[in-house]
């Protein structure tokens, strides 16, 4: 039995996937963080997701395939839930260089960003290359 966390295990793998078998993990990784952080935003809010799916006229059928990993979103989709939150959908072709913070960090976040007259996203950008200057 291997001593390595599932983590390394994980990197290794895909550090020895084929470009197709790379794109295929990095889609459902993706599509997978969307699906959480939707969850995590109904219970952070104490919407359920049924409410959500109402609000926004999402047909039923719809919602229950996308929570089901059997609908690749359209970008409208994710804006539209992501506005719903009073969020903003961030996409990048830079995706290893982008991070996403867990919503405990967010009030907090948003308070130091108003501390220096910045939105958190321009903070956290401003944050981490002090940090790395830093070093």
């Amino acid at each position: 039995m291997s001593s390595q966390s599932i983590h390394e295990l994980f990197e290794e793998t895909y550090n020895e996937a084929t470009p197709e078998e790379k794109y295929n993990i990095d889609l459902w990784e993706s599509l997978h963080k969307v699906i959480y952080e939707l969850e995590q935003l109904t219970i952070d809010h104490n919407i359920p997701a049924e409410q959500v799916r109402r609000d926004l006229q999402i047909r039923k059928s719809t919602m229950k395939r996308f929570l089901s990993y059997g609908l690749i979103p359209r970008y409208n989709f994710l804006c539209k839930l992501a506005n719903y939150f009073g969020s903003k959908l961030h996409v990048s072709l830079y995706g290893d260089y982008t991070v996403t913070l867990d919503t405990k960090y967010h009030d907090q976040i948003k308070k130091l960003a108003k501390e220096r007259n910045l939105r958190p996203h321009k903070y956290l950008e401003a944050l981490l290359e002090e940090s790395l200057k830093n070093k």
